[in-house]
Parts: structure tokens; sequence; C-alpha cells
């Protein structure tokens, strides 16, 4: 779609290149550091959900030993509890199956992996712009150094013809090149909004997706939990009042709640081997 085009050569300012182009410039610049910015971000944002998955995996495997999993010793009692406990485990799976699929994968694909690929013409349009800057300033020089030999008083016919040479040379590198870039910077700046909208729009939708899932989960969660007959267990729960479907579990009250777990660390105080 472009025509700009790599090449090797030094960066150089000159005051032929129009305020509109420079302009152009500063606004691609912003927009390369901008999508530099994002793509670092989005790497720190997949790496915290791996992150959270793993440690998700480590909280399911130690929650096999705690005695909510532990079967009753009676057998009448055991392949009850039993099935209970596989449900249990298959939605703590759930809730990693979500982080990692749902949503890790989905900003991976979404958000991650075309930034990345668009990130990559960057350095070829950065060649395209000082290009483009080195054929206006040796424009500028030749254009200045015939002007010089011009107005000298030692008139040099040969030495003013090279330079007249090099001059319309020079300028017709540069009028080649000044017709492509500044009609296709501001293009390629326009483009970042065609870009961006889709993409955050499917990063908005598997948030959405995934804090639904992840609601639905919880609450098969706490629903199989409330039903395994363990009363040192006991948890109660109900909807949010300012979350649709989000689950709260509670001891009746905060009070209550906090009273029973200084009850309990009270009697850990108690025993000699503990420090408090």
């Amino acid at each position: 779609m472009f025509r700009l085009r790599p090449r090797l050569s030094n960066s150089t300012n000159s005051d032929l290149i129009p305020e509109d182009v420079q302009s152009s410039i500063k606004d691609y610049k912003r927009m390369e550091q901008s999508m530099q910015a994002i793509l670092k971000t989005c790497k720190s944002y997949l790496a915290a959900i791996e992150a959270m998955n793993k440690a998700r995996i480590r909280l399911r495997e130690n929650l096999n030993d705690i005695p909510l999993f532990k079967l009753s010793t009676d057998l009448s009692d055991i392949s009850r509890q039993d099935d209970d406990i596989e449900k249990l485990k298959r939605v703590a799976e759930g809730i990693v199956f979500l982080g990692t699929h749902k949503l890790s994968d989905h900003v991976k694909k979404t958000v991650h992996d075309p930034l990345k690929k668009f990130i990559k013409i960057f350095p070829g349009v950065n060649e395209s712009i000082r290009h483009y800057e080195k054929l206006a300033a040796e424009f500028e020089r030749a254009r200045d150094k015939y002007n010089k030999l011009s107005a000298s008083s030692s008139f040099d016919p040969n030495k003013i013809d090279k330079a007249q040479n090099l001059m319309m040379r020079a300028e017709e590198a540069w009028e080649r090149e000044n017709k492509s870039l500044p009609e296709e910077l501001p293009l390629l700046y326009a483009l970042r909004l065609s870009f961006f909208e889709p993409s955050l729009a499917a990063l908005a939708t598997s948030q959405r997706k995934y804090l639904e899932g992840l609601t639905e989960t919880l609450e098969t969660f706490f629903d199989n939990v409330a039903s395994v007959e363990n009363p040192s267990f006991a948890i109660y729960f109900e909807a949010h009042p300012f979350g649709s479907g989000l689950v709260h579990f509670y001891k009746d009250t905060d009070e209550e709640y906090q009273s029973e777990m200084d009850s309990y660390f009270s009697e850990l105080k108690e025993l000699s081997i503990t420090d408090f």
C-alpha cells in the first residue's frame, strides 16, 4: 500500500521541509512511542495473567491437602463426598481455564499479535524519514553552494556549471521524494484509528466474557461448597447488591466473621508452640 522504502541514510534537518510535513513526522513519532509503550504494557499484562494462573494452579493443588477435601472414613459416605470433591476440583480447573484460554489467548490474538505486527513497519518508515530529510539537506547545501559561487568575484564557469548540475540533480531527487512521504505519512497516522478500534473492542469483549464466565464458575463453586456437609466450613453467600451476578460470601456479617477469626487466633495464641 505504501511506497515508503527502507534506505540507509543519515538524519539531517532542513528548512526545506514544510511545516505540515514536520508536524506529520512529529505525530508519527508520538504514535510510534505510544504503540511501543502499549505493546510493552500488553506483554506485562499477559505475564501477570500467566502468573495469576500459575498461582491458581498451586492453590488448587494445595486445596487437596486441607480437611475440606479429605474423604470421610465412613464407607457409606465416601461415594457421595468423592463426587462432591471432584465437582469442586473441576470448578477450580475451570477458573484456570478461563484465565488461560478465555482471557490470555484472546488478548494475545486480538491485541498483542496485531500490534507486534504493526510495529514491524516502524524501522522502514524511520529510514524513509531519514532519507527524506537527507535529500532536503543535500539539495539545500547544493543550492547554497551554487548561489555562493555565482555571487563570487572570482568567476569560474566550470565550477559554476558543475555546482549547477549538482544542484539540479539534488533538486530532482528531493522533488521526487517530496511527492510520496508528505502524502503517505499522514495516511499512516490516520490508519492508527482503523487498527486500534477493532483491537480495543476485542479487548473489551474478552474482559466481559472472562468476567461473565468467572462469575458463573464461582457461583457454581460456592453452590458446590455449600452442598458439602462439613460443619467446620460454613459458607453463606448471596448476590452482591452492587454487581450483576457478582457473588459475595461471608459469615452472616463482617463483624461475625471477624469475631470468629479472632476466636481462632486466640486459641492459637494459647498454644506453647505458637508465636504471635
